[in-house]
Parts: structure tokens; C-alpha cells; sequence
């Protein structure tokens, strides 16, 4: 995953990648160790798609292609980035924050199970997630919906992130056949 992650990811996140790399060699630090350093967060999940790979005995390249590509048309990327950009004044908020990360992230990996066991013999993610895309798009419609309202909002409040992680599990619950 490590060595070819950028055939995975959706291109705007390589060229956060490409755009983090460039600033550590600016900044001196050795290429090898910048291409590191530039990847960590994509790879944060890299442990999950293995495991998922295995489990569901398919390629971790269509796991990883598919659970990238998952975050990005379910815009669970940039629901992510609202989570984490979220002020804390407490030690509560600070756990509830860290807890909505952790929540987001098992939930786009159950959703990739679910998509996976929809189309057990595909070998394209692309094609697995267009389908599973077509076949639940009136169950997608609230998702899209409620990041259509936090999109034009400025503030965001935790109540707001936890119905929103409540809907996602819903979603993957009910489109789970």
C-alpha cells in the first residue's frame, strides 16, 4: 500500500500527498523520508484494508482503490476534516472528537464489507461502488442531504457530527441486504 498508494487514492488527495512531499524537501528533510512522512495520514488505514483483504479474501489493491474511493464520493474525507477541525473547550468535547474519528473510520470500512459482499466475484472497485452507488442512491439521498447542510453551515456543533455518524451507520446497516 505504502509503495503504490497513489494509485489508490482519488487525485486531489495525491496532490495533497505530491503538495506535503515538495514542502519537506523544501524544508530539507531527505526525499525518502518526505514521501514517508507525506503518506502517513493516507496510510492511517492501511492495517484495515489488509485485514479486509484477507477476511474477505479478495486483492488489498481493490480493497484499498475501493475504501479511498468510498471516502471520496461519500465525502467522508471532507466529513472527516470537519471533525477533526473542531474546536474542543473541555476534555469531554476532546474524547467526543476523538471518538467521532474513530467512529467515521470504522464505519467506512464496514461500508467497504458491505460493498465488497454485495459483489463478491467483481474485481473492479470502481464498478463495485458505481453499482452499490445506483442501487442505494434513494438511501444515499440523506447522506448527500446532511452534507449538503453542513457544507452550508459555518459552525458545526457535536450533536450535529454525532447525527451524521448515526445516519452513516444507518446507511450501511440498511443497505447491508
Amino acid at each position: 500500500l505504502s509503495t503504490n498508494l497513489t494509485e489508490y487514492l482519488v487525485p486531489e488527495e495525491v496532490k495533497e500527498v505530491v503538495q506535503r512531499r515538495k514542502y519537506l524537501i523544501a524544508e530539507n528533510v531527505p526525499e525518502a523520508l518526505a514521501v514517508k512522512i507525506s503518506s502517513l495520514g493516507n496510510l492511517f488505514s492501511a492495517l484495515d484494508l489488509a485485514q479486509i483483504a484477507e477476511i474477505e479474501n479478495r486483492p488489498v489493491e481493490m480493497v484499498a482503490r475501493l475504501y479511498y474511493q468510498l471516502g471520496n464520493k461519500f465525502e467522508l474525507h471532507w466529513f472527516l476534516t470537519q471533525i477533526t477541525q473542531q474546536g474542543v473547550s473541555n476534555h469531554w468535547q476532546a474524547l467526543a472528537r476523538a471518538s467521532y474519528r474513530e467512529e467515521l473510520d470504522w464505519q467506512q470500512r464496514v461500508i467497504t464489507i458491505v460493498l465488497l459482499n454485495e459483489s463478491p466475484s467483481e474485481k473492479d472497485a470502481d464498478k463495485v461502488l458505481n453499482t452499490w452507488k445506483n442501487d442505494n442512491s434513494v438511501k444515499l439521498s440523506r447522506w448527500y442531504h446532511m452534507m449538503s447542510e453542513f457544507k452550508t453551515s459555518d459552525n458545526h456543533d457535536f450533536a450535529k457530527f454525532s447525527v451524521a455518524l448515526r445516519e452513516l451507520m444507518l446507511l450501511s446497516m440498511n443497505a447491508n441486504h
